[in-house]
């Protein structure tokens, strides 16, 4: 599974990558989680199944899921990434494929 975090510039979500993949881990699910600036999808096509917004971008929701061609969307809730819950996370994630 492939995971890109979202945020303005790539650097608040080091803590909640390294969390997740401590998640997907736990979970015994191979993921490769990786963190950047949105502005990095008008750059480059990235392929992905979960695309993860940290909530200071959540205005770019529809900009990103029209990218995203299928992939799952979340917008982490304020609270969510604020308290780094990768594990509430991880729960929308699995809940979604289920």
């Amino acid at each position: 599974m492939k995971i890109v975090l979202l945020c303005n510039l790539g650097m608040s979500t080091g803590v909640m990558q390294l969390r997740l993949e401590e998640e997907a881990a736990l979970h015994g699910i191979e993921a490769s989680i990786i963190a950047m600036p949105v502005t990095d999808l008008d750059k480059q096509e990235i392929v992905a199944d979960v695309f993860l917004l940290g909530p200071q971008i959540r205005y770019t929701e529809a900009d990103v899921k029209s990218k995203a061609e299928g992939a799952f969307v979340y917008v982490m809730s304020p609270t969510e990434f604020g308290l780094m819950q990768a594990d509430v996370i991880w729960g929308k994630i699995i809940e979604h494929f289920q």
